[in-house]
């Protein structure tokens, strides 16, 4: 004989509510420390923060400054990178001290 299920609308998972998504806390914590281009990573931390303090009774606004910090997240990792490889190229070309010869040979 087949055995019924007590609860047949019940299909393994939990339902804890909406998901406001992703808070990109780590994300931001990473660019706070290594690519904080005007401060861009650490506000993007501040806003990380609010997304779960925000997670308890508003889910809009979580959804919002889940949205901005991941934003802020992106420019300050492409801001992060271009000033990586403008500084990596112009001092690994040796442009400044074609320019400079005299501050390039210490004298």
């Amino acid at each position: 004989a087949t055995r019924k299920d007590p609860n047949p609308a019940w299909n393994g998972t939990q339902n804890w509510g909406p998901n406001p998504g992703r808070d990109h806390i780590v994300w931001s914590l990473f660019n706070t420390l290594f690519m904080n281009i005007c401060c861009l990573g650490f506000v993007a931390f501040a806003y990380s923060v609010e997304v779960d303090q925000k997670m308890v009774g508003d889910i809009t606004g979580a959804q919002s400054y889940a949205s901005t910090a991941k934003c802020l997240n992106v420019w300050a990792l492409v801001l992060g990178l271009l000033l990586t490889i403008t500084f990596i190229t112009v001092f690994g070309t040796g442009v400044l001290g074609e320019q400079w010869p005299e501050a390039a040979q210490g004298s």
